[in-house]
């Protein structure tokens, strides 16, 4: 909205909009000002039009991160349209590691906000299994802090993916083990 006098020619300016592009790709237009028309009803000839659409090719991105990492150890690139919001869903599940749940971003014009990150963290619910048994490859009963065999076989749950354990061998009566862990 401006004035100016009839017949007067002014140019205007047109405005950038974040996250839309004008579909005339004008960036400015000449009017000269008219007498406008009275009564109910009546247009104004010094009114113009500008249409905006939202833009279609704003990139955003998933990146997928182990727990312990800075770096992604891979990302992918899409393009979307401003102001969408878009479920990413992790790229797959990775043996050993908990897969994350999916993820909505909403699409803006500033690129370097348009990141979801999916952390992959090892699975803490695994398990190891301390087995004994004598020469002749028969089970050997044991006690694992405070847990009782059974058929030679102690089951410790609750191991950490790659994670290391070092167990000591238990002590048998009569027996030597033949690796001290």
């Amino acid at each position: 909205t401006g004035t100016g006098a009839f017949a007067q020619e002014i140019t205007v300016s047109l405005p950038e909009i974040e996250g839309y592009v004008q579909t005339s790709n004008l960036t400015e237009i000449t009017l000269r000002l008219k007498v406008p028309a009275e009564g109910e009803g009546a247009t104004d000839p010094n009114a113009y039009e500008v249409t905006y659409t939202k833009r279609t090719d704003i990139p955003y991105k998933a990146k997928y991160l182990f727990e312990d990492a800075t770096e992604a150890f891979t990302e992918d690139t899409y393009t979307g349209t401003f102001a969408d919001t878009v479920t990413l869903s992790p790229k797959s599940a990775l043996e050993g590691y908990v897969t994350p749940k999916d993820q909505t971003l909403l699409i803006t014009a500033d690129e370097a906000s348009n990141v979801s990150t999916f952390i992959y963290t090892p699975r803490t619910d695994l398990t190891y299994t301390i087995k004994c048994v004598d020469s002749a490859n028969t089970p050997l009963e044991f006690v694992y802090e405070g847990t009782p065999s059974e058929n030679g076989i102690v089951t410790i749950e609750g191991a950490t993916f790659k994670q290391s354990y070092t167990v000591a061998a238990p002590s048998i009566e009569g027996y030597t083990p033949d690796k001290a862990t």
